[in-house]
């Protein structure tokens, strides 16, 4: 999770990023979350329509959340490669 190079001292001032290696379990526990809550959704409207619109609203919601976490990861990954650039210079 922790690059090896990781000190305490980056930690506190925050020179490297933590949230990077903590997304793959952001996103498997909000993906969890999700279908719970769905399927409690579908449990309790007991019908065909109920059930239909939940899977729709399962595929819907998996699908925000990973473009969400997707996007997360990106503005990280160019704040990476900007560091490697000033570190360069």
């Amino acid at each position: 999770m922790f690059p090896k190079d990781f000190q305490a001292k980056d930690l506190l001032y925050l020179n490297k990023m933590v949230t990077p290696g903590l997304m793959t379990i952001v996103y498997w526990g909000f993906c969890a979350i999700s279908i719970l809550s769905i399927l409690a959704f579908i449990i309790r409207m007991a019908s065909l329509s109920g059930i239909i619109l939940g899977l729709l609203l399962m595929v819907l919601t998996l699908f925000y959340v990973r473009v969400i976490c997707e996007v997360l990861i990106v503005l990280f990954k160019i704040n990476s490669n900007l560091q490697k650039i000033a570190d360069k210079e």
